[in-house]
């Protein structure tokens, strides 16, 4: 369809066709179409128009397209319309269509009605003249045309003789291997042309006319036949008789068919008779004594016991006999063996000999999951999967594979035969090693080698009784690294079913080792066999050691050794023990472990033990539940010299823990009545409580030791310090711990430390208001300093109730000020000299530092009566002792 216009247009198609008298068979109305510009132009197939939603059909002609899936032939008007969307007609165009479908197939051959004395007939017809584009088939169907009925009425009754399809030619000769054609028998045929759907696809619906012929081949008069038997095998299988049998011949050939009795004669001498059926035997003309067969067969169902088992074996049973000039005269049949259910259906077949004889070998080829026999159970099973039954002496014999352990093919079986009795024996022998998995789990590291099996067996088929009787030589081998290593030989043996270790030789001695945790070592020592087991189908074993924990790391001592332990496939376990005295191990090992000047004495231990698994054997975490407890004592033998014997080695039980993360020791605060320890500068702690803990995480380094050892108590001071004359001055530092080492150095700030007398600054007094007492200790050894705020009164300096605040920092050890300040900011007097003055000074500040009192600034002087003057003081400076000056100068003005 052509559009001229520019614009975009909206339109229907409607389609009309009518018959030759001008009956309406369809109209078809189209969905909404469309140009959005133009010119332009669409094409439309007419198998669009199915898409249609819009059609009608005549009734008549819809039902005709439907049983016969094409349009009917004829000449038919065809009306194109181009409607608006208002239905309203835009143009339209008509056309004529001629529908002719193609004659159908014209037959030739074989004639109709005519007699065919061929015995292969061939079958002719003309081509039916079709588009190439069309792919068809001719298919011939030929059908008996029984007495009374028409050649229509055949073929549309009878079943099929014989029916074929063929894609190209129209020859078809009959085959020599189809249902054979019988003399004075009429057969009906047909052709028809379908395409690949199975539509005709000519006039006719396809169908050719419908023919018949009469087959004519002729067959032999028996009595006139030139030989009196027909010998299959000369003295072993013929047969004479040919009442039912067709004979045909050629100038070459005779052909038989039908059935008759084969006369067989065995390597027995006996002669049977078996009724077979004879399908288009063929064989030359002339040679009667050898006869030379050239197509055909004779079959039978042979029925029981029609060979007896004296010629076959008791277990074979025939079925089925059959010749071809190809495989001679053969039998086919099943086995039934004692005490199998379901017969054996073997490969292979039987052929007869030109003496009457069998001769062969039939096979069959199970497989674990369908056996011929099995016996045994999952330690020890025996798989007959393969039977061979060879002739002519119909010799018996399985073979299979004997399996151990549930799934582990050992080796090969072979050659065992059935006695007379249908019982089954042998030996076994196999040298071909195999691993066994014991643990999957840990198959690298848990073995099994197999290396020679040997044995016997015996089963009753009947009443399935078995035995398997197996001796082993295998290596059993555990190799955990970082453990153990161990391989023993094994002698072992499967009797009635079960797997027993008789006997074992050490491979090895041993390789044991020290498993070094870090934190400890467990020391393993006598390595022994213990058992190796199977048991539905799990395996047990167990491999007996002895141990012993050992501390290097602290100082050597040693728990155990405990006897008696296994390695097991669940792992093994660590002893339990409460209250176990410690040994020094063989290597001078030590109860004492000495450390940052502390000393531990570890006395006894006591563990709740922990289970340790293969798994965590193999990845190494031995350690990881590891728990044990320790009674230990603490001594500071490194303490100054004159520090009590009770506080160097303080009569204490403790409870130290230790696992993998570390060792831990709490030590109870414990007090005393005051034990003085000396410092230096005749200054003494007096310890009044002692307490603590000890933490000693463990790391790839090893422990690393953090001691906090606690100390509550008073800070003796020499007589006379701070003033205090006549007394010995303590500082109470009850009210926070210091911390101690194990050399005696003491660390730590006690606050809100308030001296019982007044700290004396030459003859001035200072009074502490707040301060905190400092211990620490470097490489110049233990430092206790007092440091805060205090008042120093300078009533003695100044007169009347003068006073400054200062910063003192004071070295209690060295009984030193090491840093004083302050300043006075209060007018004052100064007297001078202090006693009987000659002359005051009115000044306004002064400040206060460690080395005196220093003036600067200008101030007045009163001299004598009343005299007064404007003086400058320059670096003016007055000892702490007397008041003295001791530097500096007073100028005074006017010289």
């Amino acid at each position: 369809m052509n559009y001229l216009g520019t614009a975009a247009v909206d339109y229907r198609l409607q389609l009309i066709i009518r018959d030759s008298e001008n009956r309406e068979l369809v109209r078809a109305r189209s969905g909404v179409e469309s140009f959005p510009s133009g010119p332009s132009s669409k094409v439309y197939a007419g198998t669009k128009v199915i898409d249609w939603r819009d059609v009608k059909f005549d009734n008549t002609t819809y039902q005709q397209v439907l049983r016969t899936n094409r349009f009917p032939e004829g000449t038919f008007d065809v009306i194109i319309r181009v409607l608006g969307t208002n239905d309203q007609v835009l143009t339209e165009s008509n056309g004529i269509i001629n529908i002719i479908y193609p004659d159908a197939p014209v037959l030739f051959a074989p004639s109709n009605g005519q007699s065919y004395n061929q015995q292969f007939p061939i079958f002719q017809w003309a081509p039916v003249n079709l588009p190439l584009t069309i792919n068809s088939s001719y298919n011939l169907l030929i059908v008996e045309k029984l007495p009374g009925q028409s050649i229509s009425q055949a073929l549309a009754a009878n079943p099929p003789h014989h029916q074929v399809s063929l894609s190209t030619g129209t020859f078809y000769q009959y085959p020599q291997d189809g249902l054979p054609l019988q003399k004075g028998k009429e057969y009906a045929w047909r052709v028809r042309v379908t395409d690949d759907l199975g539509n005709p696809l000519t006039a006719n619906n396809g169908s050719s006319e419908q023919w018949s012929f009469i087959y004519d081949y002729g067959e032999q008069d028996p009595s006139l036949l030139p030989f009196l038997a027909v010998n299959i095998i000369r003295n072993v299988a013929w047969f004479d008789s040919y009442d039912l049998l067709q004979v045909a011949q050629d100038a070459e050939s005779f052909v038989m068919n039908g059935v008759t009795d084969l006369k067989l004669r065995l390597a027995d001498g006996q002669q049977r008779i078996i009724n077979v059926t004879v399908e288009n035997l063929t064989f030359a003309k002339g040679a009667y004594t050898n006869f030379n067969f050239t197509a055909g067969r004779i079959y039978a169902n042979l029925q029981q016991d029609v060979l007896p088992a004296s010629l076959v074996s008791d277990y074979f049973k025939p079925e089925y006999l059959e010749f071809t000039s190809f495989n001679g005269l053969t039998i086919r049949g099943r086995i039934e063996l004692p005490g199998v259910i379901t017969p054996v259906n073997p490969q292979g077949e039987l052929t007869v000999s030109s003496t009457g004889a069998l001769t062969g070998m039939l096979e069959f080829d199970g497989s674990s999951a369908l056996p011929v026999y099995t016996f045994g159970n999952e330690t020890a099973r025996m798989n007959l999967t393969r039977l061979s039954l060879t002739y002519p002496n119909a010799a018996l014999r399985l073979s299979g594979e004997l399996v151990v352990f549930n799934n582990y093919t050992l080796c090969e079986i072979n050659g065992v035969t059935i006695s007379s009795s249908g019982d089954l024996s042998g030996s076994i022998n196999c040298n071909t090693p195999i691993d066994v998995v014991p643990i999957p789990s840990a198959s690298e590291y848990i073995t099994l080698k197999l290396k020679s099996v040997s044995g016997n067996f015996s089963f009753s088929p009947l009443s399935g009784a078995s035995d398997i009787n197996l001796n082993l030589n295998s290596d059993f081998g555990v190799s955990l690294p970082g453990f153990l290593n161990y391989k023993v030989n094994l002698g072992a043996t499967i009797g009635n079913g079960m797997f027993s270790v008789q006997n074992f030789t050490n491979l090895n001695t041993g390789s044991l080792n020290s498993v070094d945790l870090g934190f400890m070592k467990i020391d393993l020592s006598g390595l022994q066999f213990n058992r190796l087991s199977y048991q539905n189908g799990q395996w047990d074993f167990g491999i007996d050691f002895n141990m012993a924990y050992n501390f290097p790391d602290l100082g050597g001592f040693t728990v155990g050794p405990f006897e008696g332990l296994s390695l097991t496939p669940s792992g093994f376990n660590l002893p339990s023990f409460s209250g176990l005295s410690l040994g020094t191990g063989t290597g001078g090992g030590s109860r004492f472990f000495d450390f940052q000047g502390i000393r531990l004495e570890f006395l006894n231990g006591s563990s709740s033990g922990s289970s340790i698994s293969l798994t965590d054997i193999i990845n190494n975490l031995l350690g990881g539940n590891f728990n044990m407890n320790f009674g230990v004592k603490i001594s500071l033998p490194n303490l100054p010299s004159g520090t009590p014997i009770e506080l160097m080695n303080p009569d204490i039980n403790l409870n130290a823990n230790l696992d993998f993360n570390g060792l831990s020791l709490t030590i109870p605060p414990v007090t005393f009545t005051g034990l003085e320890m000396p410092l230096a500068g005749g200054v003494k702690f007096n310890v009044k409580e002692f307490g603590g803990r000890i933490e000693a995480p463990f790391s790839a380094g090893g422990f690393t030791f953090n001691p906090e050892l606690k100390l509550k108590g008073g800070l003796k001071l020499p007589d006379g310090a701070f003033g205090c004359e006549g007394t010995t001055p303590e500082l109470d530092l009850m009210t926070s711990h210091v911390l101690l080492s194990g050399n005696g150095n003491i660390s730590g700030e006690v606050q809100n430390i308030v001296p019982s007398c007044s700290l004396k600054v030459g003859n001035f007094g200072l009074n502490i208001t707040n301060s905190s007492l400092i211990f620490s200790a470097g490489t110049d050894g233990q430092k206790v300093i007092l440091g805060g705020d205090a008042t120093l009164s300078l009533r003695e300096f100044a007169g009347g109730e003068v006073s400054a605040n200062v910063d003192f920092v004071y070295d209690v050890l060295g009984n030193s000020l090491t840093e004083f300040t302050g300043e006075v900011n209060t007018p004052f007097t100064l007297n001078y000299p202090m006693t009987n003055p000659v002359m005051s000074f009115n000044i306004g500040s002064m400040l206060i530092t460690k080395d005196g009192l220093k003036i600067n600034g200008r101030s007045n002087a009163n001299i004598g009566a009343g005299a007064n003057v404007g003086v400058t003081f320059d670096e003016v400076k007055f000892n702490y002792t007397g008041g003295g000056i001791q530097g500096g100068r007073i100028i005074f003005d006017n010289g």
